[in-house]
């Protein structure tokens, strides 16, 4: 049985305008819609793109909206289980159904921790740096990639919905057969070890086919093996003592910028003291007010209190906010620490590897002056060339034994590129995309395009079949939410939107909830048996939020900030 995430409620909050909007949803399809002659700018796409931004992804927001001074809110359940994540600009919360505090961050690798067990399902990725031969845990953004489509992203097969993917390179294909349950961390593994394996290879032949050319040189020329320029020896001693001051040198500028780091991260998290204390004061003045009926100010009585506590509820809102920037702060500066941490260890090893050097160059200096003669030399050759030839065979079998396991792996990936080529092939004959030829869909990994008004449907086809074979591949993977915004794109005439939907209806997966916006959906156009959950919005443009809303849960938004 398959876990499945359904977001219940999506909430939006602006505290320097007291404004906020809550959107609440259904298990089954939901339709965000407004009206289909003055209904742009309501804020659909925003509504939907809130739900993968808050949940860890990076998504492409209209550039009116100032969305790191807007906290975005997604309470959501997984198996009966309910979770609530908050986002500020980079700053993480996620609470569990007591609304206690899961984890507090601004890094994406450590959200995706806690994330990824809850999921049941996770996402792991080659590194991008030349010669870092280990796999990374991916971002949340990387396992939602499936369910979500951006209508000014309608690109085919591209995956660009999400923005911020750079941390890894040439991901498309991994991530695919991640999500089709092919590829998980053994695989790669495997492909770490052959790749690291191959390069093994590589280094013991060049230096089997260096040992055999000096082996025949010798044999050639009975030649002189005793080094004549000691010279070139002390200065090659004189460059390393030199980089070894450099890096002593920055290491000591590492651990003051350390220092520095560690002091303004105490002074932080003191002020974020203060700021609770400052909090709890106010709070109390209030209750005293509201029993007392006496200013806390001058101590004398009060006819009427509704003025203090305005004041009081305002500087109360005020520290809140401060109190969650703050946290926001101290997560920065625990990273930069960790980072520079980083930085200092890096230094301190280099510092290590060149003491060793040195010692070491000093100590050989003498030994390669008393190097002398033909026989020891050659028979020190044969020695090492016979240990390699040694070496090199191992290698061999060892890349036998890889070579055999991924090869299962090969197998498996022709089954999900037969499934998926007649499935597409079904649906570009369906919709008569002619254009898009047979090459195209016979492997995962090949680009997949149309031009004009067929592109949003090449792209939603797509999609659609990804999900399908991750169906069929995987079936007890996760179900994510399936969140298409405005998919009857603006150059689709009616008669090929309606279509286009009456396909999305047919192919949403079982029990995988599915959000969708456009304009002026007509409920009578589409099966009467569909459950469809209308969210009509009637507000003006670029008007979502709204002060109701705000009244009605800031006092949700301000538990929230307040649990550590």
């Amino acid at each position: 049985m398959s876990k499945k995430l359904i977001v219940n409620n999506v909430y939006l909050f602006s505290t320097a305008t007291q404004k906020a909007k809550k959107v609440s949803f259904t298990s089954g399809i939901n339709i965000v819609t407004s009206d289909q002659e003055d209904g742009n700018k309501k804020g659909k796409s925003l509504i939907l793109k809130s739900v993968y931004y808050a949940l860890g992804a990076d998504v492409y927001f209209d550039d009116n909206l100032k969305k790191d001074t807007v906290t975005f809110v997604v309470d959501f359940t997984i198996d009966d289980t309910r979770y609530t994540i908050l986002r500020l600009g980079r700053f993480f919360k996620l609470f569990d159904a007591e609304h206690n505090l899961l984890v507090g961050t601004d890094k994406r690798d450590e959200l995706s921790e806690v994330l990824y067990p809850l999921f049941g399902f996770s996402v792991y990725l080659p590194s991008r740096k030349e010669n870092d031969n280990k796999l990374i845990i991916a971002p949340p953004a990387f396992a939602y990639m499936l369910s979500f489509t951006d209508q000014d992203h309608m690109d085919g097969s591209k995956l660009g919905s999400f923005t911020g993917l750079g941390q890894f390179i040439n991901f498309k294909e991994p991530l695919l057969y991640t999500h089709f349950g092919l590829f998980n961390k053994d695989y790669f593994d495997l492909k770490l070890k052959q790749d690291n394996l191959n390069e093994k290879l590589k280094l013991s032949e060049q230096e089997l086919t260096t040992i055999a050319n000096m082996l025949k040189k010798i044999e050639q020329e009975i030649p002189e093996a005793i080094p004549e320029d000691v010279e070139s020896l002390r200065k090659e001693l004189d460059r390393q003592e030199s980089e070894y001051r450099a890096i002593y040198s920055d290491l000591q500028k590492t651990k003051n910028e350390l220092s520095d780091l560690r002091s303004n991260y105490v002074k932080i998290t003191k002020t974020l003291e203060d700021v609770s204390i400052r909090k709890r004061h106010e709070e109390k003045d209030v209750k005293q007010v509201l029993h007392e009926h006496i200013c806390p100010l001058c101590r004398q009585d009060l006819e009427d209190t509704l003025d203090v506590r305005i004041i009081k509820n305002i500087n109360i809102e005020d520290l809140s906010q401060v109190s969650l920037e703050l946290q926001s702060f101290i997560s920065s500066a625990k990273r930069k620490i960790e980072e520079k941490e980083s930085v200092y260890k890096v230094h301190l090893k280099r510092l290590n590897k060149y003491n060793k050097i040195l010692k070491g160059t000093k100590e050989s200096q003498n030994e390669i002056l008393k190097i002398q003669g033909y026989s020891d030399l050659k028979t020190k050759l044969e020695g090492e060339w016979s240990d390699e030839n040694s070496n090199h065979k191992e290698l061999v079998a060892e890349a036998k034994v890889l070579t055999k396991k991924l090869k299962e792996y090969s197998k498996k990936k022709k089954g999900v590129n037969s499934f998926y080529f007649k499935s597409m092939k079904q649906d570009i004959i369906k919709f008569g995309l002619e254009e898009v030829h047979d090459k195209s869909i016979e492997n995962i990994k090949n680009s997949v395009k149309a031009t004009g008004s067929n592109q949003p449907i090449v792209t939603v086809i797509w999609y659609m079949n990804l999900l399908k074979l991750k169906n069929e591949f995987f079936p007890e993977a996760i179900k994510f939410p399936l969140v298409m915004d405005s998919p009857n794109h603006a150059e689709l005439d009616d008669q090929k939107k309606e279509t286009l939907f009456e396909y999305i209806f047919a192919n949403i997966p079982l029990d995988t909830q599915c959000i969708i916006s456009t304009l002026g959906f007509n409920r009578e156009d589409y099966d009467t048996d569909l459950d469809l959950n209308l969210i009509i919005l009637e507000n003006e443009k670029y008007q979502l939020m709204n002060t109701d809303d705000y009244q009605d849960n800031k006092d949700y938004l301000n538990k929230l900030i307040d649990k550590q």
